[in-house]
């Protein structure tokens, strides 16, 4: 059966996942990856919505809805397969009225049940992109359209590892550790052109009119990096030139906040003010800074030079 690592925990699945990164069986844990491997990917029986208690719905092309099925919640989008995950997180069960699941499903599973499923053990999930390069891994935040998918499709174009581009796991507080997700970065037909991306290394994604996703590099089983840094995205197109600048702890809390995933956005405040206890404790041991770019492709260069130059600060 084949093993992946995704944010920290390691997983067993009975179906290839491509858009997950293998394990390899000789390699020891690595910092922040102290979950046994104990979860387990496998279908289940179709699950009757007359038995369910819908939870949560968020809004999005997936269409996603939270609900619970006895003690299992249950995860559901425009693919309609049900993802059901046990109250432990430890099972989780891909289920559907057809032989063979939507293509789609597996997209739902990797970019947004299984960011969920890391917070159930003790992982912090953030709505931003997060890459590294050496040791070092930078956490990439911004609201949509703030352009972290194209700036991540660039720096993994020009030799750098994407951890996340969707949600972004972190482990720990004090010494904070970005936990690899899914391979590769998605984007646009337009980004694809301007990047002038290989398109062996492109997928079509489901449910997505033109939209890919680029797989950079063959090194799908990489280590956790230490965050160097939070990287807040400001694109403004009358900009001349990018720029860099440190932002202070209460405006990175905030907009750390506001990129926050919780596996139940209903569930109770006690537990998400231990989330945002979590993610005050991040902001607090690393320092966050602003880039400011034009909105043109051409500045991709200059803000990559940025990012680059700040991370060899940080190593020094």
């Amino acid at each position: 059966m084949p093993q992946y690592r995704f944010g920290g925990l390691r997983l067993s699945s009975f179906v290839p996942l491509p858009q997950l990164r293998r394990a390899l069986p000789d390699r020891p844990d690595d910092i922040g990856s102290d979950i046994p491997a104990a979860i387990r990917i496998d279908r289940c029986a179709a699950v009757s919505r007359e038995r369910e208690q819908h939870v949560y719905r968020w809004g999005g092309r997936y269409q996603l809805t939270l609900g619970r099925n006895g003690p299992d919640w249950v995860f559901r989008s425009c693919f309609d397969d049900a993802i059901v995950v046990s109250e432990d997180g430890r099972r989780i069960g891909l289920g559907g009225d057809r032989a063979l699941l939507s293509p789609g499903t597996y997209d739902v599973l990797a970019r947004r049940v299984l960011p969920r499923v890391a917070t159930l053990f003790g992982a912090t999930a953030l709505h931003g992109a997060s890459v590294r390069k050496g040791d070092l891994g930078l956490l990439i935040l911004g609201g949509s359209g703030a352009g972290k998918s194209t700036l991540t499709a660039a720096l993994a174009a020009n030799g750098w590892d994407v951890l996340s581009d969707d949600i972004s796991v972190v482990r720990g507080g004090d010494d904070p550790v970005l936990e690899p997700c899914g391979t590769g970065v998605c984007v646009w037909p337009d980004t694809r052109a301007a990047l002038n991306l290989d398109p062996r290394r492109c997928v079509m994604m489901p449910g997505y009119e033109g939209k890919v996703r680029y797989d950079a590099g063959p090194a799908h089983d990489i280590a956790p990096a230490r965050l160097a840094a939070c990287i807040i995205l400001n694109r403004l197109p009358d900009l001349a030139r990018p720029r860099i600048e440190p932002v202070r702890q209460a405006e990175a809390l905030i907009a750390a906040i506001r990129q926050y995933v919780p596996f139940n956005p209903a569930g109770s405040f006690e537990g998400h003010a231990g989330a945002v206890a979590g993610i005050h404790r991040i902001v607090s041991n690393v320092p966050s800074f602003r880039l400011s770019y034009p909105g043109s492709y051409a500045a991709l260069g200059e803000a990559r030079a940025a990012l680059e130059a700040l991370g060899a600060r940080a190593a020094a």
